[in-house]
């Protein structure tokens, strides 16, 4: 399958918050999508096939350092690397020193897929997610990438 990877913004929100809809808890408004689609901060990259968007990765950018605020794949799209391949591109192309994200510990696929990319648990912030549920600090160090990896993947 041929597939691009671009940077998108606002004018891709409703396809953006159709694959969250499917993909994401908690769900949020697509306004909060528009907000980190057209922020001049804004790190944002979809997967493109045949013109139509399939994954997306949305972060804010200060200085060298990237905070992730989302990665979703649509459900016909999901087990074929596409996440992973998003989220190394991002690293790549921003030049990020640094990253971090929040992620609900019991997410297995989306643990893997950070600890596969390097990132590392860093601490736990307590009802995290809608007040409820907690989740893990990871983060990502450029000079941290190759060791993490490499102790992850054997």
């Amino acid at each position: 399958m041929k597939y691009n990877i671009l940077s998108i913004q606002s004018s891709v929100v409703d396809e953006v918050f159709d694959i969250a809809q499917e993909a994401l808890v908690p769900r949020w408004s697509k306004k909060d999508y528009r907000y980190f689609l057209s922020q001049s901060a804004g790190f944002c990259l979809g997967v493109f096939v045949e013109n139509e968007l399939v994954a997306f990765f949305l972060s804010l950018m200060s200085q060298k350092e990237m905070d992730i605020v989302a990665i979703a794949c649509a459900s016909t799209q999901r087990r074929k690397g596409l996440a992973f391949q998003l989220l190394t591109e991002a690293l790549k192309r921003s030049r990020a020193e640094k990253a971090t994200l929040e992620v609900d510990p019991a997410n297995e696929a989306a643990v893997k897929l950070y600890l596969k990319a390097g990132f590392l648990v860093k601490g736990l912030r307590k009802k995290y997610y809608e007040g409820k549920k907690d989740a893990w600090t990871m983060a990502w160090e450029a000079t941290d990438a190759s060791k993490s990896k490499s102790e992850f993947l054997g």
